[in-house]
Formats: structure tokens, C-alpha cells, sequence
């Protein structure tokens, strides 16, 4: 059969080289860092912990991420997964410092506040109301309730509030198909990263800096001066990378391409785990507060530790890049320390961070759709000639920002192309 390059060996790039593969194509991933799994970036220590310091959850029980492990005929055991809630997610709030039960009065306004963008009318044809717009009237006049909906929004998105689309996460919500409850993989996110990767040909270290094609197939340049012919490529690098011109195309891309490539955003996260000697927080599943370290989460360690991992997206986690990794750290502790006081300090053992803003290969973590994107997704979606496009940003379903997205864009390419003629 005729040769498929796939640029990237993140979840996308090997979900389209695992369908192709199935389907008899011969495949050569190419994967510019010295790993794969892009975005999934599992942390195993020598003491059996885990820290997911990209996609930490699968997102719903009827996720293509589940699927995925059923057909490489390993699924996941039920002690490998712990699901966030069981019976209801056990979420606490911080106001000035003191620390406001997830049942609530206030939390329950949260909650009716942040349903608001599904539950009421909204008839914003021209996809140009934001998040901010919506929540104005309330913030404005000092409702608190109002303003964390608001940030919990843009935070679950990545974005600014300002940025995002009311209309698209309208849209998003009602077409997402992956169900509501959300789980973690104790053994490591990276079990399905290499799962996918089975038995296909993967070539590390090797970055691609130019494809040159035509209508009947294209040339994949890479850094060290290869030049390899394919029939069909698939492109799965993150949009920042495409919008900054790591990726040369010769011609250019059409017009209505590039216009849908620019038109979307990436998303910027930071995550930041502390370790401590024991725990010396309630049991929660999610604690919300009001400063620069946005969310946090407990995790389970072995060796009688305790952690807490934080993830801050948008603004605030280029301000905690700003910071360096010192002074971030330094925040962390100093805002949860205003908290449940000096014994933060007392537990602290260490940290591990990652800022994805700083990450060579993704600039970012994931893509929101802003205020008049329209239907850029779909645009980005599209082949042109032999090339193919795949990854999270492709997705109009609702799934993009997850793994299960990036997998089911995956596989829509490699059914692309197996549907094609050779």
C-alpha cells in the first residue's frame, strides 16, 4: 500500500497511525521530541507515584479514550481507575480566606450561574458575545457568585473570559456526547499513550520544518535534511506551532485554511504539585479559590505522602509563568498558607511544575473557540489534496481539549484516507 507520514506522536498522530495501520497502510510517525505522547505527560517516580503533568482525566464514561484501550485488547482493570465523585463532586470555595461548603447557599448560586449559559436564552447570531459580556451586569455590581462562574468558565477553558464564545459554548455543551462524570488513571495516563503506539514505526527526534505538495502527493522536509515522499501526510501539530510557522507548507495553505488556523486560540495551563509529609486539607475532590493558583486537587501517593496538584489556565497561568518556577512555587504555598495556615509551610516537601506556555512543542495546552470563529474547526478539519489534518483543534463536537477528542480526530483521518483512492 502506498507510504503515510504522520507529523506528531501525540494521541491524534498515533490514533490516525494505529486506524491506518489496521486498515493496511504502510505509516511512518515522525515525532520531534525524544517522547511520545504530546500533551500526556506522565510523571513515574521510583516510589510507585504518579503525576499526570498534562491530560490528568478521561472526560466522561462514553469517551473514544475507553474505547481506544478496548481495542488494543487491554482495557483498564477497575482498581487502575478512580472516578472524581462518585456520587457528587465535592467541590469547596475560598472567600477572603475562609473556606465556603460546595452545599452551600453560595456555592449553589456558583453552580446556577455558571448553567446559566446553557439554561437561558441566547440569540447572538453574530458570535460576539463573550463570557465577560454575559457576566458584566453581575460583576459589576459585586456579585462574587457571579465572578467565579465567570472564572471557572474561562478557567475550564483556558481562555480569557473575554475571549470566549458564548455562542460556541452553547453549542459545544449541547453537541458533546461523552457523558458527564470524569475519571483518573492511577497507573498512568501514558498506558494509553503506549497502547497506541503499538507496533507502529516511530522516528523521535526528528522535527519537520517544510512539507511540500501536490495533488498527487507531498515531501516532508525534516530538520536534519530528509526528504521523504508520501503519498498522503497527516498534520497533527498543535495550532500555536502551525500559527508560528514551525511548519512551512510549499504552496501555502488556501486562504479560507489559514484564516480558520489564526482564527482559533490556544489555551495557556500551568501545573504545579506540592508535595507534603501528610494532609492537612478536608477531603475534597476540588478546592476553587480566588488567587493566582486557581484550582487545586488532592492526589493519592504511596510512601504515607500527601500532594496537591494545581492546575491555573488562561492569564493567570502566564502570570505564574512570569514568576519563574521559584516564584510560583513560592505563590502556591503563600496563598494556600492564608488558608489552613502555618502548617503548609511545616508539611512542605517539594515541587514539580510544568508550564505548558514554555513547552517548545505545544506553546500552549489546548484550544477555546473566541467570538467570531464561526466554523473554523470544521474549515481546519478539511484535507487539502494529500494533506490531512488532525488533533483537538480539529474537533466541532464539543471534544476538542481532550484526549478523546485528539483520538476520535484520529481516527476520522485514517478513515479519510482509507476511503480514499491510493
Amino acid at each position: 500500500m502506498c507510504k503515510i507520514i504522520v507529523i506528531g506522536a501525540g494521541a491524534a498522530g498515533l490514533a490516525a497511525g494505529q486506524r491506518l495501520r489496521q486498515l493496511g497502510h504502510d505509516v511512518l510517525v515522525l515525532e520531534a521530541q525524544d517522547r511520545i505522547g504530546g500533551r500526556v505527560l506522565t510523571q513515574h517516580s521510583d516510589d510507585g507515584n504518579v503525576i499526570e503533568l498534562g491530560a490528568e482525566f478521561i472526560h466522561g464514561e462514553h469517551a473514544a479514550t475507553w474505547a481506544a484501550m478496548q481495542a488494543a485488547g487491554q482495557p483498564l482493570q477497575a482498581e487502575d481507575v478512580v472516578e472524581v465523585g462518585q456520587t457528587a463532586v465535592r467541590r469547596i470555595y475560598v472567600l477572603d480566606g475562609r473556606i465556603v461548603a460546595g452545599d452551600s447557599p453560595f456555592a449553589n448560586e456558583v453552580e446556577r450561574w455558571k448553567d446559566s449559559l446553557d439554561t437561558h436564552q441566547h440569540d447572538d447570531t453574530t458570535d460576539l458575545v463573550s463570557v465577560a459580556d454575559w457576566f458584566e451586569q453581575p460583576v459589576l455590581a459585586g456579585d462574587i457568585a457571579a465572578l467565579i462562574a465567570q472564572d471557572r468558565i474561562a478557567r475550564y477553558e483556558a481562555a480569557p473570559a473575554s475571549r470566549l464564545s458564548v455562542t460556541a459554548l452553547r453549542r459545544e455543551h449541547k453537541q458533546h456526547q461523552s457523558g458527564g462524570r470524569n475519571f483518573r488513571v492511577t497507573c498512568g495516563y501514558d498506558r494509553l499513550i503506549n497502547l497506541l503506539a503499538q507496533g507502529l514505526n516511530i522516528r523521535l527526534n526528528t522535527p519537520v520544518w517544510q512539507v511540500n505538495w501536490q495533488a498527487d502527493g507531498a515531501e516532508v522536509v525534516t530538520d536534519d535534511g530528509q526528504r521523504l515522499r508520501a503519498r498522503h501526510v497527516v498534520v497533527t501539530v498543535p495550532v500555536s506551532l502551525l500559527q508560528m510557522g514551525m511548519l512551512q507548507f510549499n504552496p501555502p495553505l488556501p486562504a479560507a485554511k489559514r484564516r480558520a488556523l489564526h482564527a482559533l486560540e490556544m489555551g495557556q495551563a500551568y501545573k504545579l504539585v506540592l508535595r507534603f509529609r501528610q494532609a492537612f486539607w478536608p477531603e475534597i475532590d476540588f478546592l476553587v479559590t480566588q488567587g493566582t493558583v486557581q484550582t487545586w486537587w488532592p492526589l493519592t501517593q504511596q510512601q504515607g505522602e500527601a500532594a496537591l496538584m494545581s492546575f491555573t489556565a488562561g492569564p493567570a497561568a502566564l502570570h505564574l509563568s512570569a514568576l519563574g518556577e521559584a516564584g510560583a512555587v513560592a505563590r502556591a504555598l503563600a496563598e494556600l498558607e492564608r488558608v489552613f495556615g502555618a502548617v503548609v509551610r511545616e508539611q512542605f516537601i517539594g515541587a514539580v511544575v510544568k508550564d505548558w506556555s514554555l513547552d517548545p512543542w505545544a506553546r500552549g495546552a489546548y484550544t477555546y473557540t473566541a467570538v467570531g470563529t464561526a466554523d473554523a474547526r470544521d474549515v481546519l478539519a478539511q484535507p487539502i489534496g494529500p494533506l490531512h489534518f488532525a488533533g483537538e483543534a480539529t474537533l466541532s463536537n464539543g471534544h476538542h481539549a481532550t484526549v478523546h477528542g485528539a483520538i476520535e480526530s484520529g481516527w476520522r483521518v485514517g478513515e479519510e484516507i482509507g476511503s480514499a483512492k491510493s
